[in-house]
């Protein structure tokens, strides 16, 4: 699969800016590739969290992608041995995230 997004590990810059937080890679650490503001509320903590959820998104979506793969594999063998769980309804959602993610 074509990976699109900014490669690298994502990481919230340490230094809260007024408006909001930053989103920086580590291989260019000069350059934010995302930026969430604070909105109207200057106390609100919706930006640090919401920051913290966008930058691990690529590592999120590479488990997911795992995962995918095991429950893949589950299902291949279960359906061998006519045992076991069927994951289909799992390897459904987790198709729909990673396509939302990727498309």
């Amino acid at each position: 699969m074509e990976t699109k997004h900014t490669q690298g590990e994502w990481y919230v810059s340490d230094i809260p800016q007024e408006d909001g937080r930053y989103i920086y890679t580590k291989e260019n650490p000069f350059s934010a590739i995302a930026r969430v503001y604070k909105g109207e509320n200057p106390h609100s903590s919706n930006a640090e969290a919401n920051a913290k959820l966008i930058a691990s998104a690529p590592m999120l979506l590479e488990a997911l992608q795992k995962v995918k793969s095991e429950l893949m594999y589950e299902n291949l063998i279960n359906k061998e041995k006519s045992s076991g769980r069927n994951w289909q309804v799992e390897l459904d959602i987790i198709n729909q995230v990673i396509k939302k993610a990727t498309e």
